[in-house]
């Protein structure tokens, strides 16, 4: 019996660390990006490293699944989210518009944006 149950435990945990269950985890991990797209004090390293996975490892799969960082696509999101809301309600200012989008500071807030659509919020809203 017990032999037959660490021969299960290890399938199992070959099986969990296949890259078979990737895909949950990244749905999982994606998200918890989208819900703390408003949220500045979020940690994408931090919440990986509470998953139990090494950072470095984690980037790797998520990239290979998104073919973008957690970070990087947490960024894309807050400016999806930046741009709805110009479309929304053009009168934001860049510090609220950087504050409503996840940014503590908005001017970098403002050089994502630009690196992202290649426009000034201030000449997007035109």
């Amino acid at each position: 019996f017990l032999e037959r149950l660490v021969e299960l435990i290890c399938l199992y945990v070959k099986k969990a660390s296949t890259e078979e269950g990737a895909p949950e985890i990244i749905g999982i991990v994606k998200e918890k990006l989208k819900e703390n797209v408003q949220n500045s004090n979020f940690d994408v390293t931090a919440y990986v490293s509470s998953l139990g996975y090494n950072q470095d490892y984690f980037r790797r799969l998520f990239k290979k699944h998104t073919s973008l960082s957690p970070n990087v696509y947490l960024n894309n999101l807050r400016m999806e989210k930046a741009k709805e809301l110009l479309f929304i309600n053009p009168f934001f200012s860049i510090s609220e518009l950087s504050k409503l989008c996840g940014y503590k500071d908005s001017l970098y807030f403002s050089s994502c944006f630009k690196q992202y659509t290649g426009l000034s919020p201030t000449k997007y809203k035109k």
